[in-house]
């Protein structure tokens, strides 16, 4: 399905079915952490209204389970890996990473109760991601047409927004704050399509007319106009590529709703790898740098604005329609949650 959004008339209201309730914690792949966390030991963490721990077996494999121990809900973050399972620290039960009990020292018989939930876990560019659910609806996103290894990453740094997730998610067809918020004028209609019904993708030309610093590298070594494709999974995944005349620039947020009114967004900058190995090692993780510097700042002049906001059908007018529609698409979006 496409769309175009034409510019309507000035003020005029829009006129929007209730949208319903758009889940808190979406079915989708979120980020747990770098895998040099877990290098160690097992580490644990409150996260999506849950506790997790991530472990790695001996052979590099990487699994994301309930924290809480099945028998009296110790947190298994505390323990230790022992022969490829995770140990309780409190009585020493042991669990493999599909979650099972493997063993308890004091008896013969594995209860039925002895199991944890476990999640779907991937592991790309040092990063531990879990799927929200039982089973992924969708693999691990990337870029449609690229393959993740010949991009180079830059290190994940995190901002919190004090607003609710999809206020971050809703600024790839909020074309009112462009303006505002990062001095791009749009050039033409917003092309919007969706390729499955978990994504949302919005390509937009925009000009570049601001005059800080950052605008003037910005122009200076790319051009002074940018192609914007956004491409949202499950909302939550924000995969945006920006095309310059002189230059090309990725970016990945993964958004972790922390309550109904603060969120944090996970970010990656990345760049085609360089074709030598020098480049590869020298030149690389310089141009990432650069670019992650560019992009906190183009996403901070966001977040003290959004602080607070929400969305209200109501107050939504004709210039909002492309939000409106985006909206909506949220609502249909299954929860998250363990089995």
């Amino acid at each position: 399905m496409n769309a175009t959004h034409q510019k309507p008339r000035q003020g005029e209201r829009l006129a929007i079915r209730d949208m319903g309730s758009i889940p808190l914690f979406p079915a989708s792949w979120y980020r747990f952490g770098a895998l040099s966390e877990i290098a160690r030991g097992p580490i644990s963490k409150d996260l999506l209204g849950e506790r997790m721990v991530a472990f790695q077996t001996s052979s590099g494999l990487v699994s994301v389970l309930d924290a809480r121990c099945s028998h009296m809900h110790s947190d298994l973050g505390n323990g230790r890996v022992v022969n490829d399972c995770i140990e309780c620290p409190f009585h020493q039960w042991k669990y493999g990473i599909e979650g099972s009990c493997k063993n308890i020292p004091c008896t013969d018989v594995i209860p039925g109760f002895a199991k944890q939930t476990v999640y779907p876990t991937a592991v790309r560019h040092g990063q531990i991601y879990f799927f929200y659910g039982p089973k992924p609806l969708f693999d691990l996103p990337f870029y449609f047409g690229e393959e993740h290894t010949n991009f180079a990453f830059s290190r994940t740094f995190t901002e919190v927004v004090e607003a609710p997730w999809y206020m971050i998610s809703i600024n790839s067809v909020d074309f009112q704050h462009f303006r505002i918020a990062h001095d791009r004028r749009l050039i033409g209609e917003t092309q919007i399509d969706y390729p499955n019904p978990m994504v949302h993708r919005a390509k937009s030309l925009f000009q570049v007319e601001g005059v800080s610093w950052s605008d003037r590298i910005t122009r200076m070594a790319g051009g002074s106009t940018v192609q914007l494709e956004i491409t949202e999974w499950a909302g939550n995944v924000i995969l945006a590529r920006a095309t310059l005349p002189r230059a090309q620039t990725f970016g990945m947020l993964f958004l972790e709703p922390q309550s109904s009114q603060r969120t944090l967004a996970h970010i990656m900058v990345l760049a085609r790898k360089s074709a030598s190995p020098l480049g590869r090692t020298m030149l690389d993780p310089v141009r990432t740098r650069i670019r992650a510097l560019l992009i906190r700042r183009f996403l901070r002049s966001d977040i003290p604005r959004m602080k607070g906001s929400y969305v209200q059908p109501h107050t939504l007018i004709s210039q909002d329609q492309a939000v409106a529609d985006y909206m909506q698409l949220l609502c249909k979006l299954p929860c998250g949650g363990p089995a």
